[in-house]
């Protein structure tokens, strides 16, 4: 096997290396102008399509075809319609019909305003409505069509009246060729201040890449950003001109092996994939309020500097988990306040885990190891849920322990100290994983000092985050989490000392019959690897904490609560590998021990995405990515939410939620009217009050409380006389509070 020392790092780099090292750097570059160029002329070419909404099925007779709207029906459109833009549609009440008026409105953030009302008889009238200016803040424009109903004998629908060839006349938008030019522009002069700064073409092509993931999220902070850079880099490079010339001599001269670039490709590009399609879903609204809702409120909060108070759940969500990684988490959003820009960071958290395999892989001498053991753990069902089930810190959690582990193996105790940190301020419940890797490096390394430190340390950090930091900011006496051991008492100190002293109870929770099957699909991805691993030790807390859980949801991969757990098997397999290479002498015997074990190790993390027949979100968001309607409701949903002012309390359902969170007061639906699930209200730093109220009739989730209860509380709010309904749409309902 190839052997690279560490020590070697100015070294001229091999020519596979250079190669791969240009490759990378031209692919961010190309990446990066594509990613700002599509979407505008996307958009630019784009041709706005009415959409009928509301309307029965279109039908056929031996003439012509036809479509019935209901008595009450809309017409939209995705884009606001240039000015002079016209509406023409040919409308009549056939016979045995009778004849009515039909009513035509706008609606708008003030409500409805009427455009015209005409009375509609048996012959048919072609109409040419002028469309008034829509609102240009507004995700979209909608057109509401009123008649009174009518039925016919047979036919047990209320029917409106019969509509044919409805479309638009409107000019196509100018093509913003200032705004295309200027953004590639931009973009393409924060590159060349990079080349120019001597950084390499690397550095230039990720720079430009960031930037280009800005532009789609918020154009204004793209040329800012990018004009800062352009003006700080060449400033730098005058005022500090060695500082600058040494970083631009490591950039170009250090080594880096090319399994090293292959595994940077592979995390960049893992996460720009999983991200795109965590943004979609976010669009889609495959996103909920639990919980990419509860933290994007909760970092907008932090980053406007305002009390810390998640509207959504009526709780700290610091003290939920005392995750005081929010805090620095946080300057996120003080570059970029977008729930997509969260989504995408996790992405590439996850992705970035490749570069931590690949650490431990080269400074063991076999550094191809390191990708086969990055896309084999990327690939796994388990890795792609985490990363797609809306955010969670346990995502990076997971890529900061791979990196406290490649630390532990180098003996950098400080980085590895302060990964360690960072993994226990993410979450309480990773204290005993760091404090049991403390226990190993005493007893396999004979590392007294840095395992005690690291035992010590996460004792006290996990009594003072669950007996101090989570009762203070949540007003109880115990964790909101300790509901889920309930079959072990009411308390932590009462908890524990039942596994201690009816430890039949233990062993009835760690073999309870889902338990083989949650194991298998923990391990076969990984060719059953970890078995053969001692890293794999490491993950008994982890594992234990979702055993004995009563939530069964812990014991699938749906979700997050196998993060660290995965992220330990992956360095097993890729120990086991490592172990292989040393044990085995003759070079051939060794290469294909080593090279079959890859080959199997990667087959069975493609394999088992479809053979172990589990949940997989990967799958679930390309299918609504094909689904028209899905993408038309996702559009209808966007404009009515955009009828909601920016700072106006709300209450709303769970996948409207993160599209809502940027303000002090987002209730989850029927919150603030009903209390459910709201832990602390005596702690909100304002009345609880809502001004507008966003409730989908026909999809009303039914999680704990359930949908027809839901619907009941809907309808007393609608009843109550305090909301006047200002749009509906799709069976959307947008209410607003009456003026007193």
């Amino acid at each position: 096997m190839q052997t690279t020392t560490a020590s070697a790092t100015l070294a001229a780099p091999s020519r596979t290396a250079l190669f791969l090292r240009t490759l990378f750097g031209v692919g961010c570059v190309i990446t990066a102008l594509l990613i700002v160029l599509l979407p505008q002329l996307q958009r630019a070419f784009a041709r706005p399509a009415v959409h009928l909404v509301d309307f029965f099925p279109a039908e056929q007779n031996a003439q012509f075809d036809y479509q019935f709207a209901r008595p009450l029906s809309h017409l939209f459109l995705e884009t606001v319609p240039q000015p002079g833009a016209s509406l023409m549609m040919r409308v009549w009440s056939p016979e045995p019909l009778p004849a009515r008026d039909l009513r035509i409105t706008h609606l708008g953030r003030d409500g409805e305003r009427e455009l015209l009302t005409l009375p509609i008889d048996a012959t048919a009238r072609t109409i040419h409505l002028l469309l008034p200016p829509g609102d240009p803040h507004a995700a979209g424009y909608a057109l509401a069509l009123r008649t009174p109903p009518a039925v016919v004998a047979g036919d047990e629908r209320e029917l409106g009246l019969l509509y044919e060839a409805v479309g638009l006349n409107a000019s196509p938008p100018p093509i913003p060729w200032f705004v295309i030019g200027g953004s590639v522009l931009l973009l393409s002069a924060a590159g060349a201040a990079v080349l120019v700064a001597g950084l390499g073409l690397p550095a230039a092509g990720l720079a430009m890449l960031l930037l280009a993931v800005v532009a789609l999220f918020n154009p204004f902070r793209f040329a800012a950003y990018s004009g800062a850079l352009i003006l700080a880099l060449p400033l730098v490079r005058l005022l500090l001109p060695n500082p600058i010339r040494r970083v631009a001599i490591l950039a170009r001269l250090r080594t880096i092996h090319a399994a090293g670039w292959l595994s940077l490709a592979i995390a960049i590009t893992y996460g720009a994939y999983i991200g795109f399609l965590a943004v979609r879903n976010h669009e889609l609204y495959g996103t909920n309020v639990y919980d990419l809702g509860l933290y994007d409120q909760t970092l907008w909060l932090i980053s406007h500097g305002l009390p810390n108070y998640s509207s959504s759940a009526g709780i700290n969500m610091v003290g939920s988990h005392a995750n005081l990684m929010l805090f620095p988490l946080a300057l996120l959003y003080v570059v970029l306040p977008d729930p997509r820009a969260l989504l995408v960071f996790q992405a590439l958290g996850v992705g970035a885990a490749a570069l931590p395999l690949y650490w431990l892989a080269r400074d063991r001498g076999a550094p191809w190891l390191g990708p086969v053991a990055a896309l084999a753990y990327l690939a796994h069902p388990a890795t792609q849920n985490l990363a797609l089930f809306d955010f969670h810190v346990d995502s990076i959690a997971a890529t900061l322990l791979i990196a406290a582990l490649w630390a532990a193996d180098r003996r950098r105790w400080i980085l590895m100290g302060l990964l360690c940190a960072a993994v226990m301020l993410s979450k309480e419940t990773f204290a005993p994983t760091v404090a049991w890797l403390g226990v190993l490096l005493i007893f396999w390394r004979r590392e007294w000092r840095a395992g005690g430190l690291l035992i010590g340390a996460s004792i006290v950090w996990f009594v003072i985050a669950t007996r101090l930091i989570a009762p203070a900011l949540v007003g109880r006496d115990e964790s909101l989490h300790v509901g889920r051991f309930a079959q072990y008492g009411d308390s932590l100190g009462t908890i524990i000392w039942t596994m201690i002293s009816r430890p039949q109870l233990l062993f009835a929770d760690l073999f309870k019959p889902e338990v083989p099957g949650y194991l298998l699909i923990l391990l076969a991805p990984l060719a059953f690897l970890p078995l053969l691993s001692p890293v794999t030790i490491l993950a008994l807390p982890a594992l234990a904490i979702n055993l004995l859980s009563a939530a069964d949801f812990q014991r699938t991969i749906d979700y997050h609560y196998s993060a660290l757990t995965i992220a330990i098997f992956a360095v097993g397999s890729l120990q086991v590998l490592l172990i292989a290479g040393r044990l085995i002498r003759r070079p051939a015997t060794q290469r294909l021990i080593v090279g079959g074990g890859s080959i199997g190790l990667l087959v069975a993390a493609l394999l088992c995405q479809d053979l172990l027949q589990v949940r997989m979100r990967r799958y679930e968001i390309n299918a609504a990515l094909a689904n028209p309607e899905r993408q038309a409701l996702a559009a209808y949903r966007s404009f009515v939410l955009s009828l909601i002012p920016p700072d106006a309390a709300v209450s709303a359902q769970t996948y409207f939620g993160p599209h809502l969170t940027h303000r002090q007061q987002m209730f989850l639906f029927p919150n603030p009217f009903v209390r459910f699930e709201f832990f602390n209200p005596a702690a909100a730093p304002f009345p609880l009050e809502a001004e507008y109220v966003v409730f989908d009739v026909r999809r009303p989730e039914s999680a704990l409380i359930g949908a027809r209860r839901r619907l009941e509380i809907f309808g007393e709010v609608e009843r109550s006389g305090d909301y006047t309904e200002i749009a509906r749409l799709e069976g959307m309902r947008l209410l607003r509070k009456v003026a007193p």
